[in-house]
């Protein structure tokens, strides 16, 4: 394959009409111009990047920034509202799969009918035929209609298809994001089959460990601009340091809610600092507020595996009491119990709690968890081993929520467990 293709974008924009109604559609082609019923948006605002021959390029970004938009605009399936776009080279697009499907003719059918629309002659598509029946693996039901197809099963057809245009330009939207992963896993050998011929991918994905994995760039938008374009390793990094910020502000402001929540909407009986307000029951023991901090003691609620992470729980004491015992336990969201720890299990010394406030800690130095979200209970009880129930002085349930993720991994695990690797050569 001969693949040279480059791509030159200036000042790419794409401007959308949207109606509130059909209703407000009509009434506008009647207006003839002296009112308006529709508002603009902007899916893509001033764009300009270069990509040359050979280059794989990950579009990455939230829903909404406007990447499926650049694909189609590349394709030639939208036209621009302004820029200019200079294009060389035979483009393959997957980008909606299956769209192009009659649901009532058979897989087979569609084959030649996609295959028309890819510029195949029908001597092209039969003499390809074979080679896309074996590569979509889809068995007797190629002879099935397709509107009997799994969404998993258009996409293996649909990605069979475009595997016999042989183009020099691919775009790719979300496409290894349906069917099993046995599939994904031979897309991707076709896709690195493809660029080690020099053909020029352009790939849009939500899983940066295949963008990463893929890809030499990466070109980052959001609300339609272009923040950076660049190797894919520094984009990468800046787009997940910019999400752990956003969602740590988001569980942060979650986190106040569950407080609300859990603890039937009552405030804190003192300030983290200051002075009870009011002192609760007799012989109480009360919790005041719970803090997820990171290593420099600020609240946060985004952490990488690895990192230092403290569990701060502030209490009010009317009473006298010595060695209470406190409890942390950690449940992921789909309710596995991640980890628990308590005091009296780890055989430290809480001490003497006179009348008034302070706070115990818990520092998770690294944090070993898994990538997921997460929910922490605290409890502080009597100094019993078998303190349940109506022994503690103060139970809250999932308080707080914090996020962990581990870098460079593409799978959920449990725990990122520390080992010992070993080799040992045994020749005989």
């Amino acid at each position: 394959m001969n693949c040279d293709g480059l791509i030159r974008a200036e000042h790419l924009t794409k401007v959308y009409t949207r109606y509130k109604s059909r209703s407000d559609r009509i009434r506008g082609l009647f207006t003839f111009g002296t009112k308006s019923y529709a508002a603009k948006f902007t899916a893509l605002h001033d764009v300009s990047f270069e990509v040359f021959g050979g280059d794989s390029v990950g579009i990455i970004g939230r829903n909404g920034a406007g990447k499926s938009t650049l694909l189609k605009v590349l394709a030639g399936l939208s036209p621009l509202t302004a820029g200019r776009l200079d294009i060389r080279g035979k483009i393959g697009a997957l980008l909606q799969l299956g769209a192009g499907f009659h649901p009532e003719y058979t897989g087979a059918e569609n084959i030649f009918i996609s295959g028309c629309l890819l510029g195949l002659t029908r001597k092209e598509t039969s003499a390809k035929f074979d080679e896309i029946v074996e590569f979509a693996e889809l068995g007797e039901f190629i002879h099935q209609p397709v509107k009997t197809y799994s969404t998993g099963m258009q996409a293996r057809l649909a990605f069979a298809i475009n595997t016999a245009i042989n183009p020099e330009i691919l775009l790719i939207d979300e496409v290894l994001a349906v069917g099993d992963s046995y599939f994904v896993s031979k897309c991707i050998r076709y896709l690195q089959d493809l660029m080690r011929r020099g053909c020029t991918v352009l790939l849009v994905s939500h899983n940066l460990v295949m963008v990463r994995q893929l890809c030499q760039k990466a070109m980052w938008l959001h609300d339609g601009r272009l923040l950076e374009y660049g190797p894919v390793a520094g984009v990468c990094s800046a787009y997940e340091a910019w999400v752990r910020e956003e969602e740590n502000k988001e569980i942060l402001r979650r986190s106040k809610q569950l407080w609300q929540i859990r603890t039937r909407g009552r405030t804190p009986e003192v300030d983290v600092i200051g002075q009870p307000s009011r002192a609760p029951g007799p012989d109480q023991i009360r919790i005041t507020a719970v803090q997820v901090l990171d290593e420099k003691e600020q609240e946060r609620a985004c952490f990488v595996a690895g990192d230092r992470m403290l569990v701060r729980v502030h209490y009010f004491s009317a009473i006298d009491y010595t060695n209470p015992n406190v409890g942390i336990t950690v449940e992921r969201a789909d309710g596995l119990i991640a980890c628990a720890v308590s005091t009296l299990d780890e055989k430290f010394e809480t001490g003497q709690l006179g009348k008034g406030t302070g706070y115990f800690e818990a520092g998770y130095e690294p944090l070993l968890l898994g990538p997921g979200l997460y929910r922490i209970t605290v409890s502080i009880t009597l100094d019993d081993p078998l303190a349940l129930g109506d022994t503690n002085f103060d139970r809250l349930c999932q308080v707080q929520e914090f996020k962990v993720e581990t870098k460079g991994r593409a799978y959920a695990v449990a725990v990122t467990h520390p080992v010992l690797w070993r080799h040992v050569k045994t020749n005989r």
